[in-house]
């Protein structure tokens, strides 16, 4: 007898490859890395058919990553996704826009993707990469009297100012943000 089952047609199911991506661990991702990972996949796949939420899923092999899309195709689950970059997968985690200046190959030279950032509202890259190391006075893009003397007084410090003869990532982050508080 063959079992009918009907698919819903509210569940998200999104299946990304990102290869070798450094990723930090979120409980509401599933991450296949080897086969073990992606027969337990599948059954949470099966699985999903009765709930309206969300299922995300990383994949670190090719063979892996087709297997579970053909896999949601035969049991009648359409998804999402696709082959994620570094800035995919690093805009995504830290829930940014990205500067055009920001490339696969800096996000991994630099391993931002490892630095353990705290993102729930959407913000630039540069104001959540200078709070992350300079504090809190970076995000929220404005630049008023009530943090402007913190502000300089954490530029003028020696760790900042080591930061910024060091690396271009400081640099470009603390440029653009001057710009659009000039904007402002």
């Amino acid at each position: 007898m063959t079992r009918k089952v009907m698919l819903n047609q509210s569940s998200h199911l999104r299946i990304d490859f990102i290869g070798d991506l450094a990723l930090p661990s979120a409980e509401e991702v599933f991450l296949v890395e080897n086969d073990h990972d992606y027969v337990r996949v599948c059954r949470v796949i099966s699985d999903h058919f009765s709930t309206d939420s969300p299922l995300s899923i990383r994949v670190r092999k090719k063979n892996h990553f087709v297997w579970l899309r053909n896999f949601a195709e035969q049991i009648g689950l359409a998804c999402t996704g696709g082959e994620k970059t570094a800035r995919d997968v690093l805009a995504d985690e830290w829930k940014v826009s990205l500067p055009d200046w920001l490339d696969d190959k800096t996000i991994l030279d630099e391993k931002l993707l490892n630095l353990p950032i705290e993102a729930h509202l959407p913000e630039t890259f540069q104001n959540r990469f200078l709070a992350h190391f300079f504090g809190a006075d970076f995000q929220g893009g404005t630049l008023d009297a009530g943090n402007l003397s913190e502000i300089i007084s954490i530029l003028t410090t020696e760790r900042a100012t080591k930061c910024l003869s060091r690396n271009k990532l400081y640099t470009l982050s603390c440029h653009d943000i001057l710009l659009s508080w000039r904007k402002n």
